[in-house]
């Protein structure tokens, strides 16, 4: 009686996995923009060596 009311069946998988990794379409967008960052690494790269 405790333990299904203290843990329902809708509370471990959100409570377990965060909201980052529960959706799984935000995931894979955010992870290779993150990394990959194309218009940031070739832009920081030339501007960080002229000013240096």
């Amino acid at each position: 009686m405790h333990t299904p009311q203290d843990i329902p069946p809708t509370a471990p998988p959100p409570k377990d996995i965060p909201p980052d990794e529960y959706n799984p379409v935000q995931d894979p967008p955010l992870n290779p923009t993150e990394p990959d960052v194309p218009d940031v690494d070739p832009a920081e790269p030339p501007l960080k060596m002229a000013g240096f």
